[in-house]
């Protein structure tokens, strides 16, 4: 593989783990668990954006779940056991980050900012002065 197929591989493969990063993001947006929609968010940013190199003795990097379910299923299951060991570690270190974020927010709920709630109060407050006739600028 020359480094310009490799860095157009990694391009096409981020680009296409964005995409489907925001589709999930939208998806996990109706559930009504905080806590639920933030696991499942890390957990996804966690399978699509870790990497590991491919192959023992090179310096490729491929995505770390791909490397670990192939070297499980087709290869040497000590190497998918060593890609497979910074999945764990990273998405425990964001899951319990994401959790103490998640209860300190549920605990303080003062520190959740909630913009449409001010947007909606503001609008309704125009659409009643215009249906009153009253305006405050022309008094």
């Amino acid at each position: 593989m020359t480094p310009k197929s490799y860095a157009l591989a990694w391009m096409v493969y981020l680009s296409s783990g964005i995409s489907l990063y925001i589709v999930g993001w939208f998806l996990t947006s109706k559930l009504r668990s905080l806590m639920l929609r933030r696991l499942l968010r890390v957990s996804a940013a966690v399978v699509l954006f870790t990497p590991y190199f491919s192959a023992p003795e090179q310096n490729w990097l491929a995505p770390a779940i791909l490397v670990t379910i192939f070297e499980a299923i087709f290869g040497d299951i000590h190497f998918a056991l060593h890609a497979g060991a910074p999945l764990l570690v990273i998405w425990i270190a964001l899951a319990a980050t994401s959790l103490v974020v998640t209860q300190y927010q549920l605990r303080y709920p003062a520190t959740i900012v909630d913009n449409s709630t001010e947007h909606n109060s503001t609008e309704h407050n125009n659409t009643e002065q215009n249906n009153t006739g009253h305006n405050n600028e022309a008094t």
